[in-house]
């Protein structure tokens, strides 16, 4: 949405607006990511750390349910190149991930 304010229009209105939107979408993601991670292994949500699996929290088997898990939930296939162990490093890393292939970031 444009505002016109003293003959100028205003585009930050419309940026503000879709920065809101991109911004509660990203959390509703978060929400469920954390939902999907709890419900394969409730470690993860409490973990710390940077090495999920070299700490020994997640499996490579773990890594590949949450994956199926994430896909079923978003409708989306992730890319092969997601699925290691950069990308599962912790909570964090996991939901930057997402919000990178779901074309929130």
């Amino acid at each position: 949405m444009n505002v016109e304010v003293d003959g100028e229009l205003n585009e930050k209105v419309c940026y503000d607006s879709k920065q809101e939107s991109l911004k509660g979408e990203s959390i509703r993601v978060r929400e469920k990511i954390l939902e999907i991670l709890e419900d394969n292994n409730d470690e993860i949500i409490y973990y710390n750390g940077d090495n999920l699996m070299g700490d020994g929290v997640i499996s490579s088997f773990e890594i590949l349910n949450i994956v199926s898990d994430l896909e079923e939930e978003f409708d989306i296939e992730i890319d092969a190149k997601y699925v290691n162990q950069n990308f599962f490093k912790n909570v964090d890393t996991i939901v930057e991930m997402m919000q990178e292939v779901l074309g929130l970031k």
